[in-house]
């Protein structure tokens, strides 16, 4: 299998898969656009869980495969996180 990584959908030649990013950071921008609230990504669960533990007010938001990851309080970007 030959696999090519192009940024400008112009130049894909056969089948292209898209990778949908732009939700996540849609997140970033609204969370970075308020006051008093402080952004922190993780690479690893672990350390989501393990903040939060030590921070009880930390919000968590997430998913894997479309759907919320346990014990987080919102998937990716919903209009339900607004009030925060």
């Amino acid at each position: 299998m030959n696999v090519k990584i192009v940024h400008d959908p112009e130049d894909a030649i056969g089948i292209a898969v898209i990778i949908d990013v732009f939700r996540a950071f849609s997140v970033e921008a609204y969370i970075m656009q308020k006051d008093n609230i402080k952004l922190i990504t993780v690479g690893k669960l672990s350390l989501a869980y393990k903040y939060k533990e030590k921070h009880p007010d930390t919000i968590l938001i997430g998913e894997r495969r479309g759907i919320k990851i346990s014990d987080f309080d919102f998937r990716k970007f919903t209009f339900s996180n607004r009030k925060y």
